[in-house]
């Protein structure tokens, strides 16, 4: 039985990497873009690390027409803004249920 937790890996993968560090960045900025062998590298790191992966292939559409290192452009705030709030959420529900062991 797949997992369903852990994404499909083909050879028509995309995946990216968002990043933002809110006191120092005005936006959350495109960290890594791949497909094939790079997405599978860049879902095996966030695995490992722990960082929530998300699947959007809207989003991924128009990451895969934006440079490394560029910033979010404003049209794609409110849809980065529910990823990352549900991230957040996410993060926040399992320092409460680490902090209640």
């Amino acid at each position: 039985m797949p997992d369903r937790n852990k994404p499909e890996i083909t050879s028509r993968t995309q995946a990216a990497a968002l990043g933002w560090r809110a006191n120092l960045e005005p936006a959350p900025r495109l960290l890594a873009f791949g497909k094939g062998p790079t997405a599978e590298k860049i879902l095996e790191i966030a695995g490992r690390e722990g960082i929530p992966v998300i699947s959007d292939p809207q989003l991924n559409l128009f990451l895969s027409q934006m440079r490394v290192g560029s910033e979010i452009p404003e049209n794609l705030y409110r849809t980065v803004s529910i990823i990352l709030g549900s991230i957040y959420q996410e993060n926040h529900k399992l320092a409460d249920i680490t902090e209640k062991k």
